[in-house]
């Protein structure tokens, strides 16, 4: 018997953003997301009406088409993915079958469903984006047993999301408005309390998308256009930045099993995009600190 060699080890992501090998390229990558239980990063193209599953350790990743375009795609803790589409709440089965779960602005056709995320309790939030830049869109809230509630209206393009450590607090992007929010939040109903700027984003510095908290409670933001993804303190300080090598940034989310790994989503779909040969890829690398976990959709099978 020859003697057994030593299990290989996938090196650790570097220090700064470098593009995943052997992923699909995205005309508008967005939404990315762990799956602790399953191992495997999740992101969406929004255009290309797909999810994407990449499993880190062995590098294979999977592709499902939704059949319209998804703005968000979120594990489920027992089993499957809740869907942010353009028709509304959706649910991505194992098999790969794709159930209406509530239809959402069925009456409002030039709005679509957007970003989102689940809150510590398991609640999927999300929101939609009017395709005319006016405030017709709102965020909604999903909850386990796939009863539907609508939280805040006069939206133009609900985007990032996520909370604080402790979870009393809610931040919350529109990016027509150029600024992070925070909400007071109460964890145990899942409802809003009061408003106000954490962070106002200079036309010059990109348009905030996708968010991201990491174990410290610093906000990590993209900023659409700029190619750069920003830290910020709980209280509005600038706390460092990262510069990706394309303008498209959309999101990012902390992975891996001790979540020291953020990925990076970006997109390809607008001229700007033309001068980076790497646009629409996804990106990896390891800030000096980890991430803060987010939980999955507690609903279902029951």
């Amino acid at each position: 018997m020859p003697p057994s060699l030593p299990k290989l080890r996938r090196p650790p992501a570097p220090r700064l953003p470098t593009p995943v090998p052997g992923v699909p390229r995205c005309r508008l990558g967005e939404s990315p997301a762990w799956d602790a239980a399953g191992g495997r990063l999740t992101w969406v193209d929004v255009h290309g009406e797909a999810v994407h599953r990449l499993d880190p350790r062995s590098g294979r990743c999977v592709t499902t088409a939704v059949g319209e375009r998804v703005g968000a795609a979120v594990p489920a803790a027992r089993g499957g993915m809740v869907l942010a589409a353009r028709s509304g709440f959706l649910r991505l089965e194992q098999s790969g079958r794709v159930v209406r779960l509530a239809a959402i602005e069925a009456d409002q056709p030039r709005t679509r469903m957007n970003d989102g995320k689940c809150d510590p309790r398991g609640r999927f939030w999300a929101g939609s984006m009017s395709e005319v830049d006016e405030p017709t869109a709102a965020l909604y809230r999903l909850s386990p047993d796939d009863s539907v509630r609508r939280l805040l209206g006069g939206v133009v393009v609900s985007n990032g999301i996520g909370w604080s450590p402790d979870g009393d607090t809610m931040y919350y992007v529109d990016s027509a408005l150029r600024r992070i929010d925070q909400f007071e939040f109460d964890l145990g109903s899942g409802s809003l309390g009061a408003r106000r700027t954490l962070v106002e984003i200079p036309p010059s510095e990109g348009v905030p998308d996708g968010l991201a908290v990491d174990a410290e409670g610093c906000i990590w933001v993209a900023l659409f256009g700029a190619g750069t993804l920003r830290r910020f303190r709980p209280d509005g300080r600038p706390a460092g930045q990262l510069r990706l090598p394309v303008p498209l940034v959309t999101s990012c989310a902390f992975a891996g099993p001790a979540l020291e790994d953020l990925y990076v989503t970006s997109a390809a779909h607008l001229p700007a995009a033309a001068s980076s040969p790497l646009s629409g890829a996804l990106f990896r690398c390891r800030p000096p600190t980890p991430g803060l976990p987010v939980a999955a959709f507690a609903g279902w099978p029951g």
